[in-house]
């Protein structure tokens, strides 16, 4: 509470003011509710409310020692706007004297959750005892290691924590834990476990025409999934196709976990098998360590990132059969290495007969003519982020982030081998990226990039790097795309670009009348592009406001743009465009 702001990423996108912070009275209004003395200190209990419901605060009551100026209590509750996965969040912390020191000693968290199957409810207690100060440390004695979980502090049970223990449970958190422990050892049997499988594997008309049939072992951990009847069909190039997809997940006890799935589909139209193989093995949770193997043939996309109303020409697709193997690993902390091979044969899809229906909603659907060739293909990467931190839980890494930015560098080489004749080119790409709070501002994240090939004279379609055109009314990802480029540009040459964007997160709207009770956030940021070869030059500015809603146990978020452009080949730009975002629960984030 002695940090003017404060960021719990757990809780919501917003920094929380302290009702002590040095320029609290502008955030907060006070009323002294009583005054009491322990011996011949005297306390002041002062209620606390936010002078604007819309602003990441607290509400509650706080505890002050006379003359001291310091707290002796607090308790507080998060203000409900502020919340993002939570329904109510509130807290209490005590401190107590240590000679002339005030320290924390004791702190408890409430909070609740609303779900479609009911309310999640959860407290947690801690105390902290026997506090050293003015304790001298060698350099270098902390590091970005920030925390260690023994492998015994999850298999210990109640008796060990009895004797641990600073003060003892109350009787139904005492009836709660037994209850817990019996019910672990129940549910971890293999009787339980086999009576849940037979649930989990029962074939439903629900299942085949909606979410899939599954067939699970979860006492050896394993799980297989057959897709469901609607997942039978897909739309491609040349009509319907019949697909089969299986796929297979099996976690180890060391946390290594390996998946594998297929996705074979035949296409009457044009007689064809087309499909892939795919597997991937997180062989080493400390070191995040991955490797992975695809086999497929099927149609590929000549621009992965091309707008809307360009995705589905038939000039964007072409054939493949390719042998794809990577590998990713932390070299040390911060870290990571990525490296990857690719064998690909590419053909054109002049073969593959269009359906009546593509050829009257695409009435210029040419397709896009060349010759069968093969490319051999190494990538090389890394991306780094200085001063990383982390905690070891047993046999797992855990990542907590950085204040520093993250660094990061790829590049891709093309090079002669079984009877390749694609010619050998090498493309290499770099930048800078971060996302970090600005006090009570809000978030601001950036990227900022460059890119070339290097060596070469002359690519496939499939080989050039493409800057997606923009669409007419939706709002793409902001730190990757930009918005009002007329038409998708392909390039072999450098190309330099730069995002930003900034949340405020309702700091703005927070002060408007009427607007601060709407839940309503507001957005501004960015784009430059720069061609030198070219000489193309682009800028574009945007602003807009978004809503969270919640929709079962998800949270979704909506927004609206007004996005301007000015570039020196096409003049000045501007419209409206509209956004969906879905909040990532694992990374406490949304993509912009």
């Amino acid at each position: 509470m002695y940090e003017n702001l404060a960021k719990i990423s757990k809780v919501g996108d917003n920094l929380l003011t302290s009702p002590i912070a040095d320029l609290a009275l502008l955030t907060y209004k006070y009323e002294l509710l009583r005054a009491y003395y322990e011996g011949s200190q005297k306390i002041y209990e002062i209620k606390v409310t936010p002078r604007d419901a819309a602003n990441a605060t607290y509400e509650g009551t706080i505890e002050v020692y006379d003359n001291l100026f310091a707290l002796k209590k607090v308790n507080l509750k998060v203000n409900r706007r502020s919340l993002i996965l939570f329904d109510n969040f509130n807290f209490s912390i005590d401190y107590n004297f240590y000679g002339d020191i005030l320290f924390p000693d004791k702190a408890v968290y409430n909070w609740g959750l609303k779900q479609k199957n009911g309310r999640l409810k959860g407290v947690s207690e801690i105390i902290n005892s026997e506090p050293e100060f003015n304790v001298s440390f060698p350099k270098k004695f902390f590091s970005d290691l920030v925390g260690i979980t023994s492998d015994s502090a999850y298999v210990r049970d109640s008796t060990y924590w009895k004797n641990l223990r600073p003060q003892p449970l109350k009787t139904e958190e005492a009836k709660l834990i037994k209850k817990v422990e019996a019910e672990i050892a129940l549910k971890t049997s293999k009787p339980y476990l086999d009576s849940l499988d037979k649930v989990y594997n029962k074939i439903t008309p629900l299942r085949i025409l909606w979410s899939g049939v599954n067939h699970a072992n979860r006492y050896r951990g394993t799980d297989w999934n057959f897709g469901s009847i609607p997942g039978l069909f897909s739309l491609s190039v040349g009509g319907f196709r019949q697909r089969l997809g299986l796929s297979h997940f099996k976690r180890f006890k060391s946390r290594q976990y390996f998946s594998f799935n297929t996705d074979l589909n035949y296409g009457f139209r044009n007689q064809d098998l087309k499909g892939s193989i795919y597997g991937r093995f997180f062989y080493n949770p400390i070191k995040q360590s991955t490797v992975g193997l695809r086999l497929g043939s099927d149609f590929r996309a000549v621009n992965e990132f091309a707008s809307i109303r360009d995705i589905a020409l038939r000039s964007n697709f072409f054939q493949a059969e390719n042998f794809t193997i990577w590998h990713s690993r932390e070299l040390f902390n911060g870290f990571y290495f990525n490296t990857s091979v690719l064998r690909e044969r590419r053909r054109d899809i002049s073969n593959i007969d269009p359906t009546q229906l593509g050829t009257r909603i695409f009435k210029e659907n040419k397709d896009l003519i060349f010759p069968t060739s093969y490319i051999n293909r190494i990538g090389l990467g890394f991306s780094y982020t200085p001063h990383q931190l982390y905690a070891l839980e047993p046999k797992q890494k855990i990542i907590l982030g950085s204040k520093w930015p993250t660094f990061y560098a790829n590049i891709d080489l093309a090079v002669r081998l079984f009877s390749s004749d694609i010619n050998n080119y090498k493309f290499f790409s770099a930048g800078i990226k971060q996302a970090f709070d600005i006090n009570v501002f809000g978030h601001l994240s950036y990227n900022i990039s460059g890119s070339s090939f290097l060596d070469t004279n002359a690519l496939a379609p499939m080989d050039y790097k493409y800057i997606r055109g923009g669409d007419k009314y939706f709002f793409s990802p902001p730190l990757s795309t930009f918005q009002l480029i007329p038409q998708t540009l392909r390039l072999n040459t450098w190309h330099y670009k730069g995002h930003i964007n900034h949340n405020f997160n309702g700091y703005l709207s927070s002060k408007v009348p009427l607007l601060n009770r709407t839940r309503i956030k507001e957005t501004v940021g960015g784009g430059l592009l720069y061609i030198p070869n070219l000489n193309y030059k682009y800028a574009e500015l945007y602003a807009g406001a978004n809503r969270i809603f919640k929709v079962g146990n998800e949270r979704i978020r909506l927004g609206v743009y007004y996005v301007a452009a000015q570039g020196n080949t096409f003049g000045f730009r501007q419209g409206v465009k509209f956004s969906l975002d879905f909040y990532n629960a694992n990374r406490n984030s949304w993509s912009f």
